[in-house]
């Protein structure tokens, strides 16, 4: 009862009352924002919470995926209402990639491309699903779908190929210790500020190298130090160095 309790008031309590100048005037409800103390800790909860999610939302992730040609397929051959195979296809596609992308956590950038490339590729079957053999225009849909659904494989391997080359960085990775000389703003998240960093560090043969990474933070300023790890077999691999923070 007390976890039950305590997901509720995380989730639906109001914001947390800001710091006031002294002498301004304070809530009149005297209702207190903070929710009572659990024993549970909330980030542990979240992790299983999403390592139990995480299968479901891949399987999601490749249903989403698949699923235009299997309707179109349907449609195609008579089988189901076009309207209604639409419908389906819109509800799984759009409502499974915000599943899955809330238990992923925002996941990569690539693969989110990647995700609505296939989008784009599944509508368009879906809108000449009906006619491809009658009408020789929307027959050009069919290609363009196509096209999609290459990019979206393509934005994928992309995305392996970086995973791999960090995956070897952590195995056979060297540490050393990069400086900040620049930390411009680029802009705001959530009313934070990101910045883009310019990164410096020497490796294991004696050369400077620079590297730019972005963080959701003010907090950064030129002259700190962050830790580097880089790949001492190809140290001028960009993709394949990671800066910790």
């Amino acid at each position: 009862m007390e976890t039950f309790e305590h997901w509720l008031c995380t989730i639906f309590r109001p914001p947390a009352e800001s710091p006031r100048l002294p002498g301004a005037p304070g809530r009149s409800s005297g209702q207190s924002y903070n929710c009572a103390m659990s024993t549970i800790n909330p980030d542990e909860q979240a992790r299983r919470i999403r390592g139990l999610l995480r299968p479901a939302a891949f399987v999601v992730l490749v249903i989403g995926v698949i699923d235009a040609p299997i309707m179109a397929a349907l449609v195609w051959f008579g089988s189901v209402d076009t309207i209604g195979a639409y419908l389906v296809w819109l509800f799984i596609t759009t409502f499974g990639g915000i599943f899955a992308l809330g238990v992923l956590q925002g996941g990569s950038i690539l693969m989110i491309a990647a995700y609505c490339a296939s989008g784009v590729g599944g509508m368009l079957l879906m809108l000449g699903a009906n006619s491809w053999l009658t009408s020789p225009g929307t027959f050009g849909s069919l290609i363009a779908a196509g096209v999609f659904y290459v990019i979206a494989a393509g934005l994928v391997g992309i995305h392996r190929w970086l995973v791999a080359a960090v995956t070897l960085t952590a195995v056979r990775g060297v540490d050393t210790t990069g400086t900040i000389i620049s930390a411009g703003v680029t802009g705001m998240v959530n009313n934070v500020q990101l910045q883009r960093l310019t990164v410096q560090f020497v490796d294991n043969n004696g050369v400077t190298r620079y590297i730019r990474v972005s963080r959701v933070s003010g907090a950064y300023r030129a002259g700190q130090t962050l830790p580097v790890r880089y790949d001492p077999e190809r140290p001028g691999a960009t993709h394949a160095i990671v800066v910790g923070s």
